[in-house]
């Protein structure tokens, strides 16, 4: 009898009870993991900051006159090194680095106020975000249920000033639910964990699905953005990398908006990088089920930060004249499955960059009348052609062979080899080991894939990597 007034009139009142308490948890757990997230970000641009700094201590202190090579990078930090900067540089023009001011100014430099200010700040972030990480942990196992914990929930009873009567019925709650999960337990602990794995799973592939659609999304954005940072000198990229984290803080310098365009193409580049980075990483620990929900929710954030730096580059294209939206790059190479480039195995390690331009300009020269060139549809590989349902044509240049198919407007080599040796045995060889591929990347091209154009300008090294 007391078993049924229990269920039937006590305990719907101790569940609403508990159920008004968890909602007030998890609203105190959404406003602690967006301070957390945003921390754990800053705290990953200061580490790399610090540890950039501490490389550079490292390589100049034997060398002062390394640390001029990283004077942007310092003035950014603190610019009243200024001074600094232009007496070291003084004495590197008088050709008296030995002078006993130079170590002093060096010392000045790398002990900056607001370089030690930045360590501070660092070492305090990384203790706040620690403790927010195990603060989350518990406020998530009471949301779950995974993990009774009193102390916490009456801790919690007087944060939210909550009368006696309720916090009566919200202590007792999960002495009720643990006595009835004792006597009615029918889910094994490998179905639970089956359960756990299954839902972060779905939630990774519902982030990773809409990321793959925003990408999809931004399509033309990303030629336009390929084609800028292809441009971009080495200056240029030493200039604006600093803001690639943060691209905001570069809008009130009274920047151009092609500046603005460089700056923020850099930023759409390293969030993208960063989200494909992270989802080969968490792959891993979804096979591991482990606790995933902060990461997750961190995941989230990262999709966020690059919608708004793409919609953000999108505002300024109309005032961009530099700004085409036709991917310039329409010379590519053949590769295999494993995306290694074909003809490495036979041209060797001629430059392919080289090799590109070749064919741009014979591209661009009328009747492609180059002295030393020639090109022409080649005979001998009819099959080939009908397997691919291309022409075959061929360039001929005093070194090598290049074989290839035109694309629409685009080429595709697909085999080369040396002036002496057989182009059509190489074809042969191309087709017969790779035709899957071959087949796909021609319809790439004709799609326009960006990730296709992407991976191509990585392999041939058309676009500039800033080595930081």
């Amino acid at each position: 009898m007391q078993n049924s007034n229990l269920s039937s009139k006590i305990f719907p009142i101790i569940r609403a009870d508990w159920v008004d308490f968890i909602k007030l948890v998890e609203k105190e757990l959404e406003q602690l993991m967006n301070s957390y997230n945003h921390d754990k970000r800053k705290l990953k641009d200061l580490e790399r900051l610090m540890n950039k700094i501490k490389e550079i201590t490292e390589i100049s202190k034997d060398n002062v006159e390394e640390i001029l090579n990283y004077r942007d990078l310092f003035m950014y930090i603190d610019n009243s090194l200024e001074s600094s900067f232009n007496a070291l540089k003084f004495f590197k023009e008088k050709d008296n680095f030995d002078n006993v001011a130079v170590k002093e100014i060096f010392e000045r430099i790398i002990h900056s106020q607001e370089i030690i200010v930045k360590g501070s700040e660092y070492n305090s972030l990384r203790i706040k975000v620690r403790f927010c990480g195990d603060r989350i942990k518990v406020l998530n196992d009471l949301i779950r249920g995974s993990k009774v914990d009193f102390s916490l929930i009456k801790e919690l009873c007087d944060k939210y000033k909550i009368d006696e009567g309720k916090r009566k019925n919200i202590l007792f709650y999960p002495v009720v639910m643990l006595a009835i999960k004792q006597k009615d337990l029918k889910a094994t602990k490998e179905e639970k964990e089956n359960e756990k794995k299954e839902f972060y799973q779905e939630r990774f592939n519902e982030l990773a699905e809409k990321y793959h659609n925003m990408k999809d999304e931004y399509k033309e954005l990303r030629n336009l953005c390929f084609n800028v940072r292809e441009k971009m000198t080495r200056r240029e990229l030493d200039m604006y990398s600093p803001y690639e984290n943060k691209p905001s803080e570069s809008n009130g310098n009274n920047n151009s908006d092609d500046i603005k365009f460089s700056l923020w193409t850099l930023a759409f580049f390293k969030i993208k990088k960063d989200i494909e980075d992270y989802i080969a990483g968490i792959s891993d620990l979804i096979k591991d089920c482990s606790d995933l929900d902060d990461e997750l929710a961190y995941f989230n954030v990262l999709i966020d930060d690059f919608q708004s730096i793409a919609d953000y580059l999108i505002g300024l294209i109309p005032n961009n004249k530099e700004m085409d939206s036709e991917n310039e790059n329409s010379i590519y190479f053949a590769l295999d499955s494993f995306n290694r480039v074909i003809i490495d195995e036979i041209v060797n390690d001629r430059n392919l960059s080289s090799i590109k331009a070749l064919i741009e300009k014979i591209v661009n020269v009328s009747n492609s009348k180059i002295e030393g060139v020639k090109t022409n549809h080649m005979l001998g590989v009819e099959n080939e052609e009908k397997l691919l349902g291309k022409n075959i044509s061929m360039i001929t240049t005093s070194k090598v062979k290049l074989a290839y198919v035109m694309v629409g407007k685009s080429i595709l080599i697909i085999a080369g080899c040396d002036v002496t040796d057989r182009i059509d045995i190489a074809v042969r060889l191309a087709v017969k080991k790779n035709l899957f591929a071959i087949k796909k990347q021609i319809s790439e091209i004709e799609q326009e894939d960006a990730d296709y154009i992407e991976l191509q300008n990585e392999i041939i090294g058309n676009i500039k990597e800033h080595k930081r």
